[in-house]
C-alpha cells in the first residue's frame, strides 16, 4: 500500500505486508519513505515497524513543513495466557519512531523513550508485570516538536484482607505520560516528561 503523503506533495510512506488479505497474523515486511513522482526510495523503516494483526499498517504524522515524520506502528498480537502466568506473555506495544530529513534523504531521530524519569522510585511497579505499553504521537506543536502520549498496563499479585482473613489478590494499574520531544538537527530528540494524574 502506498499511502501518508507529506503536506508538500513529495513523499509518501509505501508499506508491504506477508500476506495483503490476512488481518490476524500478517506482519510489515517492507516499510520505506518514496519520493512520489520518481518512486526513489529515500528512507528504509522496515527495521523499525513492528506492525502485525488488524493494526499493523499504524500511522504516519508528517510535520507541517514536510521535513519529519513520526511513524506509529502497532503489535497488539492477543496474549498466549494470563498476564502473571509464568513466564508472562511479551507486551502489546505501539511505537512511535521519528524522521528527519537529511540531505537528500531522511534519518531516524534518536529518542530516549525507554527509561522514564522517576521510575526508580515508583513503588507501586516493584514486581508488576506490564501488559501493554503504547507510545503514540498526539500532534506536531511545532515543525520540531512532538507532543508523545505513553500508557502502560500493569498486574501485580498483593496481599489484601476482607473480615479478617488474608488473601492475595491481582491489581490492575496504569500509568500515563505525557512527552514532549524536541528535534534537533544532529539528529537526536530532548525528551521531557509528565506523569499525568488528571484523570
Amino acid at each position: 500500500m502506498v499511502d501518508w503523503p507529506s503536506p508538500n506533495g513529495r513523499y509518501a510512506i509505501r508499506k508491504v505486508f506477508s500476506d495483503e488479505f490476512d488481518l490476524t497474523d500478517s506482519k510489515v515486511v517492507r516499510a520505506e519513505l518514496i519520493e512520489k513522482e520518481s518512486g526513489q526510495v529515500r528512507c528504509d523503516m522496515t527495521a523499525d515497524d513492528i506492525g502485525l494483526g488488524g493494526d499493523r499498517e499504524g500511522n504516519v504524522f508528517w510535520s507541517p513543513d514536510s521535513k519529519r515524520f513520526a511513524c506509529l506502528s502497532v503489535w497488539m498480537k492477543e496474549p498466549a495466557g494470563p498476564l502473571l502466568s509464568t513466564p508472562p506473555p511479551a507486551p502489546q506495544r505501539k511505537q512511535t519512531t521519528v524522521y528527519q530529513v537529511a540531505g537528500e534523504s531522511f534519518a531516524r531521530v534518536e529518542m530516549p523513550l525507554r527509561e522514564v524519569p522517576g521510575r526508580e522510585k515508583d513503588d507501586e511497579l516493584r514486581g508488576a508485570v506490564l501488559g501493554h505499553e503504547c507510545t503514540e504521537p498526539v500532534r506536531w506543536a511545532k515543525p520540531d516538536v512532538l507532543i508523545l502520549q505513553r500508557h502502560e498496563y500493569y498486574q501485580k499479585i498483593r496481599p489484601s484482607s476482607f473480615e479478617g482473613r488474608e488473601f492475595n489478590e491481582v491489581h490492575s494499574f496504569d500509568r500515563l505520560y505525557q512527552i514532549t520531544a524536541t528535534m534537533k538537527p544532529e539528529g537526536k530528540a530532548a525528551v521531557t516528561w509528565k506523569l499525568r494524574k488528571d484523570r
